[in-house]
């Protein structure tokens, strides 16, 4: 596994970073803008209704005292009471279903999708040419097609993601009645790496086929499962421990910050994921690369 190529390539053009972080910030205004109408309602119940007041408590709680049992029978408690009294509410129930589903479900997707390849071309330039490219410019050039290839990618993966999210539910559910309720986060974790990292490895050359070598859709997606199930060994475990050590530095700063740090963690970990995907696919084809201005890989030169 090129780990040590990646981890060159991420510190040299960390400032790319801050490419996605004003994309999602400018991308989150807008939808936060556009839902207030969906958001307002929900919140002025919970309030009502005290749960607001407990969701604050719970997240006092986690920030001072981590995770404990007496934070699970507080969350235990707060989740039954919604379940209660959307109840007697099915419209903002129904409200707050379609919310999650159109705005997390689609847009959220579809805002990260259209962000995969400009980012990837960007990064094609830095590795093959050592040039520099401007986002902005490769964003509106690649809209189209970047626009096609996360409808593409969601249309694939939504049922796998329901039935994977179906199965933590119930997972949740039955360890939430019984004394096992503190184990409840650590299989949900196990079960979600575990995909994810299928998922990740599945898909691994999939962009950078597309930004790289120029395939199809699903020329591209075809490629990358034929590696990944080639080097299924290495390639899936390197990803679970990737996933599981992100995770870990995520929830970390999330805990430490109050949420806060977040912003900008996870703009650092997807670019981490996007530049290895990048090492592994330059790797596998043999193509030379720059790699803080030295060059590594193989014999052929992609431009």
């Amino acid at each position: 596994m090129p780990i040590k190529n990646t981890l060159k390539i991420f510190a040299s053009k960390f400032s790319m970073v801050y490419s996605i972080l004003l994309y999602l910030l400018v991308m989150l205004v807008i939808v936060a803008s556009v839902s207030v109408f969906a958001v307002i309602p929900i919140y002025r119940f919970l309030e009502e209704e005290g749960i607001a007041e407990k969701l604050g408590e719970i997240l006092t709680r986690f920030v001072l005292n981590g995770y404990s049992s007496e934070l699970i029978e507080l969350a235990s408690g707060c989740f039954a009471q919604i379940k209660e009294a959307l109840s007697y509410r099915t419209d903002l129930f129904l409200l707050s279903v379609l919310y999650i589903v159109l705005v997390v479900g689609i847009v959220g997707r579809l805002i990260a999708g259209v962000l995969e390849l400009p980012l990837l071309k960007k990064l094609q330039g830095a590795m093959s040419d050592n040039a520099q490219y401007g986002f902005v410019g490769l964003f509106v050039s690649t809209f189209a097609d970047s626009m096609l290839y996360s409808v593409v990618k969601i249309l694939i993966k939504f049922v796998a993601d329901m039935a994977v999210f179906a199965l933590v539910y119930a997972v949740s559910a039955a360890l939430f009645n019984t004394a096992a309720r503190a184990v409840v986060p650590f299989a949900a974790s196990v079960i979600l790496v575990a995909y994810y990292a299928l998922k990740a490895g599945l898909t691994a050359c999939w962009g950078a086929s597309i930004a790289v070598d120029g395939r199809s859709i699903f020329g591209s997606l075809k490629y990358s499962v034929k590696m990944f199930f080639s080097d299924f060994p290495r390639l899936y475990g390197t990803f679970t421990v990737m996933l599981f050590l992100l995770l870990g530095v995520n929830f970390f700063i999330a805990r430490y910050t109050f949420g806060a740090g977040i912003i900008i963690s996870l703009p650092v970990s997807l670019f981490l994921i996007y530049v290895f995907d990048m090492t592994y696919f330059y790797t596998k084809r043999g193509y030379r690369y720059y790699v803080a201005g030295e060059i590594a890989g193989g014999e052929e030169v992609k431009r």
